[in-house]
This record gives structure tokens, C-alpha cells and sequence, in this order.
């Protein structure tokens, strides 16, 4: 991440706090990176630029998930869901046979979505 001149400093949190509203796992850990003054950017246009080649520069990292996003808009999506992401499906109910048959299909719905991270 350092490697990018707009990325002045990384902090990385790992863990949760004993807070019974946090979605995050112990295993899991958040990133802040604290930008450089955009007049004073060198590879990057702009945010949207620089999310693509963070993107592309961390995916080569195996075995690793990133999601990009703002600190606060993180917490209140996962705070409100219980899932970390942009996008989340629940499937709820009773019979065991109906949700595995519903959660395999919508794996495969959602598997046939370009994606781009």
C-alpha cells in the first residue's frame, strides 16, 4: 500500500473490541491509509484511479479479501447487517432443505456477475 506516493500511512487495526455490535471476527483486520493532498498526487488522477490499482496491487496477494471503502460507512453497514461488504444476502426460514436449495441458487446467480474489486 505504501508503494503508492498518494498513500502517506497505513495503520492496521486487528481484532474487535468487546462490543456486542461489532461484526467483525478476531481473525479480521482493517487498514486505514491516510492520503496525501491530492494537488500532490503523482499516479492517480483521482479516488476512483487510485481504488482500481490499490485493487489490482493487492489482489496478487493470495488468500487475501479486501473491500474498499470509508471507515464510517464500513462500521454502519456492518453494525445494520452483521456482514462486512457492500453487499449482502440473508436467506431466512425454517426448513433446512428449502435454504440449502435457495442458497445454491443464489450462488449461482451471483457467481455469474462480473466483479470488480
Amino acid at each position: 500500500m505504501r508503494s503508492f506516493p498518494e498513500i502517506t500511512s497505513v495503520v492496521t487495526k486487528l481484532g474487535r473490541p468487546d462490543v456486542a455490535t461489532e461484526a467483525m471476527g478476531i481473525y479480521e483486520s482493517d487498514s486505514y491509509l491516510q492520503l496525501a493532498p491530492k494537488e500532490q498526487w503523482k499516479c492517480c488522477r483521482n479516488k476512483q484511479e487510485l481504488i482500481e490499482k490499490l485493487s489490482g496491487a493487492l489482489r496478487k496477494i493470495p488468500g487475501v479479501a479486501y473491500t474498499i471503502t470509508q471507515p464510517m460507512e464500513m462500521r454502519m453497514d456492518e453494525t445494520v447487517t452483521g456482514i462486512r461488504g457492500d453487499v449482502a444476502i440473508k436467506i431466512f426460514g425454517d426448513d433446512l432443505k428449502t435454504l440449502e436449495d435457495l442458497g445454491r441458487r443464489t450462488l449461482a446467480i451471483i457467481s455469474s456477475i462480473p466483479w470488480r474489486g
